[in-house]
C-alpha cells in the first residue's frame, strides 16, 4: 500500500528544497507561531496513506496552509493534500492580510473552548457542511426546505459521531473520542454552536480548498 502510495504521488513528493516558512506575529497578547517545512516544487504537500481523506486531513490543511500564506512574502502559496484516492485537495493562495484575519479568527474559537468545550468535531462537522452544501439552499429557500436540509445534514453527521463499520474492522466515530464523550455524551447536536461553527470554518475553507483528480 505504501509502495503504490509511494508510485501514485512520486511527481508531487519530490525532495523539499528552500527554507521554512514561519509565521509569527501576537494576536490580541497571544502569541502565534506557525513554521511550513521547506516546499516541494514550490508548493506545500501534506499527505497521509490513507484510502481516503477525512475532516481532520482538511482542518490540518486549512490551519497550515493560512499559517504558509500569512508569512510574509508567500502570497503565492499553493498547498496540496494526498491520499491513496486518486482525488487530492488543492488550496489556492490565502492573501497574505485575509490569511492573517483568518488565523485570528480561529484563535478566538481555540480561546472560547478554554473557557468551555465547543461542539466541532472535524469529521462530524464537515460531514455536516458538505450536505447543507449539496442541498444548494439559497435566499429564496423556503422554511420547509432550509428545516430538512439541516435534519438530513444531521444525520450525516450524526453517522460519522457513531463511527462507521466495516467487513474486518471499521472507523471509529468522532462520539468514541472519550474526551468528546465526557463533555457532550452520546450527541452534541443539539447545540446551534454545532452548525454554527461547522459552517464558520467550513465556509472559508471551501472557497479556497477544492478537490482536484
Amino acid at each position: 500500500e505504501v509502495s503504490a502510495f509511494l508510485e501514485q504521488w512520486q511527481h508531487m513528493l519530490v525532495s523539499p528544497t528552500g527554507d521554512p516558512l514561519i509565521h509569527e506575529k501576537m494576536y490580541e497578547q497571544l502569541l502565534f507561531r506557525g513554521e511550513i517545512p521547506p516546499l516541494r516544487n514550490g508548493k506545500h504537500i501534506l499527505f497521509r496513506c490513507s484510502k481516503k481523506i477525512n475532516g481532520k486531513d482538511r482542518v490540518r490543511l486549512w490551519i497550515e496552509h493560512l499559517t504558509g500564506c500569512a508569512a510574509s512574502g508567500h502570497e503565492s502559496l499553493e498547498s496540496v493534500f494526498l491520499c491513496g484516492d486518486k482525488k487530492y485537495l488543492h488550496a489556492r493562495p490565502v492573501p497574505e492580510e485575509e490569511a492573517g484575519k483568518l488565523i485570528q479568527e480561529l484563535l478566538h474559537i481555540r480561546q472560547s473552548g478554554l473557557q468551555k468545550p465547543i461542539p466541532f468535531f472535524p469529521n462530524s462537522s464537515f460531514a455536516y457542511f458538505e450536505k447543507i452544501k449539496s442541498a444548494g439552499l439559497s435566499r429564496d429557500s423556503t422554511e420547509e426546505q432550509t428545516g430538512l436540509a439541516k435534519r438530513n445534514a444531521l444525520q450525516e453527521a450524526q453517522k460519522l459521531w457513531e463511527g462507521i463499520n466495516l467487513k474486518g474492522g471499521g472507523i471509529p466515530g468522532d462520539g468514541k473520542d472519550f474526551s468528546n464523550q465526557t463533555c457532550f455524551g452520546k450527541s452534541p447536536f443539539a447545540e446551534e454552536r454545532f452548525s454554527q461553527l461547522a459552517d464558520q470554518i467550513f465556509i472559508k475553507f471551501d472557497q479556497f480548498v477544492e478537490e482536484r483528480s
